[in-house]
């Protein structure tokens, strides 16, 4: 294996890993509501795409969350 194809493979590692964040996210937030009884066992789960840091920079990979980022914010929307 190439080096450049090592990268590439390490690259899609990080952005699996974040979209398997949000999904678990999105997955924990619907359950909440369900169980708080804000929303019906029928309500479609919202399925959220987007991540961001509190300052508003989107996560495109698992790089760009810094050690001490204890919040993380997702959303449908492309902007936060």
């Amino acid at each position: 294996m190439t080096p450049e194809e090592m990268l590439q493979t390490q690259i899609r590692f990080y952005d699996r890993a974040v979209n398997e964040l949000i999904e678990e996210a999105s997955t924990h937030i619907y359950k909440t509501k369900i169980k708080t009884g804000m929303i019906s066992k029928r309500t479609r789960k919202v399925d959220h795409a987007y991540m961001f840091l509190l300052d508003g920079k989107r996560v495109v990979n698992l790089l760009d969350i810094s050690s001490d980022s204890a919040v993380l914010i997702i959303s449908e929307k492309p902007k936060f």
